[in-house]
């Protein structure tokens, strides 16, 4: 018997678009893109500019922003579209913004949680993202916080008799966002340990 081979056809491979070809179609398909934007942003060109001078002079929060270009008299629709472009572009960052402020005023005030929770709040930064940044304190450290700032403050008390110094104290303490037992524990330990040094 004899096998005879057949030689198998190549089967033709699709032909390679030309790269050139490839690079036109996405320097077009950019132009479109940029194209569209241009004809988004026009109309609120006024608030982009106003924006981003704004932001230029100040880190702000999204809220912020918002309420300087309202009291601009931007229309709303321009103001949500320039925040909305801010904040994709990272030139608007609420999160980032609260972990800085927490960290100055945990840092040069010795500042509370109740303290930062006003200050951000009044930054105009969302509750969630309030308590997303806080929700990181750690319950002893905040304890230790609390103990050195009532320590530091009950130096300076050292002339008045118990019952006033006890009650400026507490004042005081309330004032920086503290409260409750824990809080008058660590006023009457501050008071006694500052007795002791005089003593």
């Amino acid at each position: 018997m004899v096998v005879k081979f057949v030689p198998v056809e190549p089967v033709p491979s699709e032909p390679k678009r030309p790269e050139r070809s490839n690079l036109a179609e996405v320097i077009d398909l950019r132009a479109k893109i940029a194209e569209v934007e241009e004809r988004e942003t026009a109309p609120h060109t006024d608030a982009l500019v106003d924006a981003t001078k704004t932001l230029a002079r100040k880190a702000m929060s999204s809220g912020e922003l918002r309420a300087a270009l309202r009291n601009k008299e931007h229309d709303e629709e321009s103001i949500e579209h320039v925040i909305e472009s801010f904040e994709r572009r990272h030139f608007l960052d609420d999160e980032a913004l609260a972990v800085a402020v927490c960290d100055k005023l945990r840092r040069t005030k010795h500042a509370s949680k109740g303290h930062i929770a006003l200050k951000l709040a009044e930054r105009k930064i969302d509750r969630a993202v309030i308590d997303e940044v806080l929700s990181s304190f750690d319950d002893d450290e905040e304890l230790e916080t609390m103990r050195e700032v009532a320590r530091e403050r009950a130096r300076k008390l050292g002339a008045l008799d118990r019952v006033t110094a006890e009650r400026r104290l507490m004042g005081f303490m309330q004032r920086r966002g503290w409260g409750g037992s824990q809080m008058m524990t660590v006023v009457r330990e501050a008071l006694d340990a500052s007795e002791g040094l005089v003593e």
